[in-house]
């Protein structure tokens, strides 16, 4: 890994970064990581919250609670059904 510079930070925002680390059972740096993710959320949550007001997005995919963790898609061979559906419709 490559040694980064070192930030300035006030002594208050440190503490409370070490407080908030130690609280959680990590490093300082396992911490900021974890700051970086949910701001990664939010963010993601952000765009798609201003798709959806553009009116570029109606919902939003998600998993069927039914859907077992385990599950791969069946691989199947021969042209997409796209491809079918074109040259039938020609």
């Amino acid at each position: 890994m490559k040694t980064a510079e070192p930030i300035k930070v006030s002594q208050e925002m440190y503490d409370r970064l070490d407080a908030q680390a130690r609280a959680r059972g990590v490093s300082i740096e396992k911490a900021l990581e974890f700051i970086l993710q949910e701001f990664d959320k939010i963010r993601e949550r952000e765009f798609i919250e201003s798709l959806r007001a553009e009116g570029l997005l109606v919902s939003t995919p998600t998993a069927s609670p039914n859907t077992p963790r385990n599950f791969k898609p069946v691989p199947i061979t021969g042209e997409p059904l796209s491809q079918t559906i074109i040259e039938d419709r020609e």
